[in-house]
């Protein structure tokens, strides 16, 4: 396990089993948006890419104990709002795992991934402690004319705080903190696949050097 500083921001190359205390270093998170593995089968193709790239041997995950530790990581981190990207079929699963957790489930917003020829529907579930992350018919009607990054970009220009950290436990390609770091803002990351992460690095980078 190995933690970045690139500038003001923090990258952390790790499995998300392992927790995040040493990439947090006790602060907190303002805003967290995060596009964690989608049901068992995903889990395991990490764990395996992980051993192919490392050496480290994977670990027999369970869905259910990875959305436990998922949920304490966020009720941990999140000063206040979460948004979290999960395919449909898990919808059920987050709803009840955020109000299990004291979460204020705002709610659902529905986008698309995939081809466009062949668009599939992705879930963009709004949480928070205080109430404060609400869907709204506008928000949806916009959301499916956009695709990858844009659907981030708007979700941050819609409920991102002005100020502060950005956590994304789980953090890719870099989406999260391209988000982040177009807005002037501080990105904490953790990622298991280092060629992923390889792509949030180069994004720090280049604004670190600015």
């Amino acid at each position: 396990t190995m933690i970045q500083k690139i500038g003001k921001h923090r990258i952390k190359h790790g499995d998300i089993m392992d927790g995040i205390d040493d990439l947090m270093q006790g602060d907190k998170a303002d805003f967290i948006y995060t596009d964690p593995p989608w049901g068992q089968g995903t889990l395991k193709y990490f764990q395996t890419l992980n051993k192919k790239q490392t050496g480290k041997e994977p670990r027999d995950v369970s869905w259910s104990g990875f959305m436990d530790l998922f949920f304490s990581i966020l009720t941990n981190y999140a000063k206040d709002g979460i948004v979290i990207e999960m395919g449909t079929r898990w919808r059920d699963d987050i709803i009840s795992h955020s109000e299990k957790s004291g979460f204020v489930h705002g709610g659902v917003l529905t986008s698309l991934y995939g081809s466009k020829k062949k668009p599939l529907p992705l879930d963009l579930h709004l949480l928070s402690k205080s109430g404060s992350l609400e869907v709204n018919p506008i928000m949806q009607r916009e959301l499916l004319k956009r695709w990858g990054f844009n659907v981030v970009d708007f979700i941050f220009d819609e409920f991102c705080p002005v100020s502060g950290v950005i956590l994304d436990p789980m953090c890719g390609m870099g989406y999260t903190a391209k988000a982040t770091i177009k807005r002037g803002l501080t990105f904490y990351g953790n990622e298991i696949n280092s060629k992923r992460l390889n792509q949030t690095v180069e994004k720090l980078h280049a604004d670190s050097n600015k």
